[in-house]
């Protein structure tokens, strides 16, 4: 099944677009990332200010996994 229909130079103008965007979006993701996410991205900020004693969160229980070792039939 070939899906390729038409000459590249029909396309030439979605071709370019798609160039530039890709360019875009790499120079974002790849050099800007960085910048945003400090400047801009609120999640980071905010979620100090919405931790509190009572908020659950996914970590390690000390006193569950300790000692740690294989565990023993009995």
């Amino acid at each position: 099944m070939n899906l390729i229909e038409h000459p590249i130079s029909e396309n030439a103008g979605l071709f370019a677009g798609l160039l530039f965007f890709t360019g875009l979006f790499y120079f974002v993701f790849a050099l800007v990332r960085d910048i945003v996410c400090t400047t801009i991205c609120p999640y980071g900020r905010l979620q100090s200010v919405l931790f509190d004693k009572d908020t659950m969160q996914v970590s390690y229980d000390y006193n569950r996994g300790e000692p740690r070792g294989k565990i023993k039939k009995a």
